[in-house]
Parts: C-alpha cells; sequence; structure tokens
C-alpha cells in the first residue's frame, strides 16, 4: 500500500496535466472531487483495517490467557492431589519405615491407583 503522502503527488500530477491541456474548470473539479472521494476511501479502509486486526489481536490474546488459566487450574488439581497421596502414604510409613513389604504395598497400591506415579 502506498503512503498516504503520495496521493497528493498523483494529484499534483493530475493538475498539471490538465492545466497544460488549458484551463478547463470543469476538469479540474472534477479531478478534485474524484481525489477527495478516493482519499476519503482509502482512509476508511485503511482505518477500518486496523480495527479489524486490533480485535482480532485482542481476541485471540483473550483465547490464550483463558487456556493458560485452565491449564494452571489443571495442573495446580493435579499437583495437590498427589501431594495429599504422598502425605497419605507418609502417614501411614511413618511408624514402620524399616519394614521393606509394607513400603513395596503402598508404593503398589500408588501405581495401581493412579497413574500419577
Amino acid at each position: 500500500m502506498y503512503p498516504i503522502w503520495t496521493l497528493g503527488l498523483y494529484v499534483r500530477n493530475i493538475v498539471l496535466i490538465s492545466l497544460s491541456h488549458g484551463l478547463n474548470l470543469r476538469r479540474l473539479i472534477l479531478v478534485l472531487a474524484f481525489s477527495a472521494t478516493l482519499i476519503t476511501f482509502l482512509n476508511s479502509y485503511y482505518s477500518s483495517y486496523q480495527v479489524q486486526k486490533q480485535q482480532l489481536i485482542d481476541k485471540t490474546l483473550n483465547n490464550h490467557k483463558a487456556y493458560a488459566a485452565k491449564l494452571v487450574s489443571a495442573t495446580d488439581n493435579f499437583l495437590l492431589t498427589a501431594q495429599q497421596q504422598l502425605a497419605y502414604v507418609g502417614k501411614i510409613l511413618e511408624d514402620d519405615f524399616n519394614n521393606q513389604g509394607l513400603i513395596n504395598a503402598e508404593a503398589d497400591r500408588l501405581r495401581l491407583q493412579t497413574n500419577s506415579f
């Protein structure tokens, strides 16, 4: 897309060409009206493009923020559950920590209870 200031050069060239063919007021008014309409159209097109681009960026960021919050919640729940399970096993093993059979039995129970360990 051309910079907006190049439209001024375009209009200037058209005016100079029309003046070189003779001063025709009707042609000059027509060129000015056409260029004003064109500039207005391009300005509105560019403005709507910028607004839509910003809305798309904002919506995408909000979606990513919601997804990240969901992942944080799921991870927090997983870690809390694992911590509770390990705390329960720790309470059971604190009285008889030297009993290798009890340790193996609790390890097997944890492994079979959930796929977390």
